[in-house]
C-alpha cells in the first residue's frame, strides 16, 4: 500500500511539472516565422507575435521583441482547421468497409454488422471513465496531426452524471460543445449538436433547443438533416421537417444535406442557414454528396468536415484532400483551393459565431495555428498536395501540442516521442488528455481486441 501510495504521488507530481511549464509556455511571448497566410493577402516572410494565448502582432516586418521565443522557419503558417462535423467518440475504428451502399443513414445504422463492429464496441467502451478519456485522448491526437485546432462532436456521458472528466479539460484541441477554452468555466459554451431532425429527435428535445436558441443561450445548433440519396423520400421529407421544427434559421448549420435540391438551398439562404459538407463519407457510404456547387449558387455558407473516421477522413487535412480531387474529378474545378481552404478555417468560424475568437490570423484572436511544410509561393494548393508528416507544428491557446522535434524543442515542454510517417513527431505531455499516448494507444488496443478488432492506427502511413 506505501508503494502504491508512493507511485501515485510520484504521478502526482509529475502531471503538476507539466501543467507548470505549459503555463510557462503561455507567458512567454513567442515569435513564428514563415509565410502567414492570413485574412487579407499572404505575407511572403512574415512574423507573427504569440502573448498571454493570443495573437498580438502580425507583421511582414522584424518584431522586437525582448525574452521571447523564436521560431524562425521557412514553413507555410495556416490558422488552425475548424471542424464543425465530427463523432471523435469513433476515432479508434479504423475504415469500415460495410460491403454495400445505401439509401440513407438510418439503413446501415440497423444493420447487426454495424452494431457488432461500431456501435456496441463504441458504447462499451465509453462507459468506463478510463476508456472514454483514453478515446478522448485518441481522437484530439488524430485531429491534431491534421492541423484541427477546435472540433465539435464530443459529448458527456448521461452516465458521468454531473461529473466533469479532468481529462475534458486539458486543452489540447478546443471542444465546442463541452470545453472549448473560451470561458472562464466549462458549462457555458454556445453550440450545441442534434444528432438527427427526424428520427433521433423528439418534440420535448426540439423545443427545449428552441427554447435555449430564443433565450440566447446558443448561438450555433448543429443539426444532422437529408443523409441519403436525392431519390430516398424519408431524406426528401426531412427539409420540411428540418422548416416545421422551427430551425431553418441563421442560429442553424445542416450537416449533411445531401438530399436537398435548389429550391431547398434558396430557403436556407433566405434564412441564412448554413451546411457542413462531408463528402468521403457521403461518397463510400452513397455514392453521392451535397450538391455543394448549387448550394454556393444560391448564396448558402459552407463548411467541409470530416463527418467521422469509420468512413469519413482521419483529420480535417485528409478530407480537405479529399474534398480537392472530388472537386477536380466530380465537380469540373468549380472551388478554387484557397475556397476549400477557407471552408475549413475561416466559414466554420463565423458559421459557430466564433470568427472574433479563432479562424484566421490576426491580432487579439487566439493563437490557434498550424505550420506546414511545402512550397510557400503556392500555399494553398502546397495544403491540398501534402504529406500528413509536413505538418511541422501545431499551437492552440499560444501552447506548442504537437510538431517536429526540433521545432517543439525550442519550447519548454515535456513531450512524447511518436513515429510518423517514417519520421518522429513529438507531442506535449501537458496537455495530453489521459497521460502519454503509447499507454492510451495500449489500453484501447486491448479493448478492442475483446471484440476482435484492431485499434486504428494515429500513423497514417501506417495503415
Amino acid at each position: 500500500m506505501i508503494q502504491v501510495k508512493k507511485w501515485r504521488l510520484v504521478f502526482v507530481c509529475l502531471v503538476t511539472l507539466c501543467a507548470c511549464l505549459v503555463l510557462q509556455a503561455q507567458d512567454r511571448t513567442i515569435v513564428i516565422s514563415g509565410t502567414v497566410v492570413t485574412p487579407d493577402k499572404v505575407l511572403n516572410k512574415g512574423w507573427v507575435v504569440i502573448k498571454h494565448k493570443k495573437i498580438s502582432a502580425v507583421s511582414d516586418t522584424l518584431p522586437t521583441e525582448e525574452n521571447a521565443i523564436w521560431v524562425d522557419t521557412n514553413d507555410i503558417i495556416f490558422p488552425g482547421f475548424i471542424d464543425l462535423h465530427n463523432h471523435p467518440m469513433y476515432a479508434m475504428f479504423e475504415p469500415w468497409d460495410a460491403k454495400q451502399l445505401f439509401d440513407n443513414r438510418y439503413q446501415w445504422r440497423s444493420l447487426d454488422k454495424y452494431k457488432q463492429e461500431i456501435s456496441t464496441p463504441a458504447r462499451n467502451i465509453q462507459d468506463d471513465p478510463q476508456g472514454y478519456c483514453d478515446i478522448v485522448e485518441f481522437a484530439e491526437v488524430q485531429a491534431i496531426t491534421g492541423g484541427t485546432t477546435t472540433f465539435s462532436g464530443t459529448f458527456l456521458l448521461r452516465s458521468f452524471g454531473t461529473t466533469f472528466p479532468a481529462c475534458l479539460s486539458r486543452l489540447a484541441v478546443r471542444k465546442l460543445e463541452i470545453d472549448s477554452g473560451f470561458y472562464a468555466k466549462h458549462g457555458h459554451e454556445r453550440v450545441q449538436n442534434v444528432l438527427g431532425v427526424g428520427r433521433d429527435l423528439n418534440d420535448a428535445a426540439a423545443a427545449e433547443v428552441r427554447r435555449k436558441v430564443a433565450a440566447k443561450e446558443l448561438d450555433l445548433v448543429l443539426i444532422h438533416v437529408a443523409e441519403g440519396k436525392r431519390t430516398d423520400p424519408e431524406s426528401i421529407k426531412e427539409f420540411d421537417l428540418l422548416k416545421d421544427r422551427g430551425f431553418l434559421a441563421p442560429t442553424t448549420a445542416v450537416i449533411h444535406g445531401v438530399a436537398f435540391d435548389k429550391n431547398d438551398f434558396d430557403k436556407m439562404r433566405s434564412t441564412a442557414t448554413a451546411i457542413v459538407w462531408s463528402p468521403q463519407s457521403n461518397m463510400i457510404l452513397y455514392n453521392t454528396t451535397t450538391d455543394v456547387v448549387t448550394a454556393f449558387r444560391e448564396g448558402v455558407s459552407i463548411a467541409l468536415a470530416p463527418d467521422w473516421a469509420p468512413s469519413g477522413a482521419k483529420n480535417m487535412l485528409g478530407e480537405i484532400q479529399y474534398a480537392a480531387k472530388l472537386n477536380k474529378s466530380t465537380l469540373g474545378g468549380f472551388f478554387s483551393n484557397q475556397q476549400l481552404f477557407e471552408m475549413a478555417t475561416s466559414i466554420p468560424a463565423r458559421i459557430a459565431h466564433i470568427d472574433d475568437k479563432v479562424g484566421s490570423i490576426q491580432p487579439e484572436l487566439f493563437a490557434d495555428m498550424f505550420l506546414l511544410h511545402g512550397d510557400a509561393t503556392h500555399p494553398f494548393d502546397t495544403l491540398v498536395e501534402s504529406k500528413p508528416q509536413d505538418v511541422s507544428l501545431v499551437v492552440v491557446n499560444g501552447v506548442p501540442i504537437y510538431g517536429d522535434a526540433t521545432l517543439m524543442s525550442k519550447f519548454n515542454v515535456t513531450t512524447e516521442p511518436v513515429p510518423f510517417c517514417g519520421e518522429t513527431k513529438n507531442l506535449n505531455l501537458g496537455v495530453l488528455p489521459n497521460g502519454r499516448l503509447s499507454d492510451v494507444q495500449h489500453r484501447l488496443g486491448q479493448k478492442m481486441e475483446a471484440y476482435r478488432l484492431k485499434l486504428a492506427k494515429v500513423d497514417p502511413c501506417a495503415q
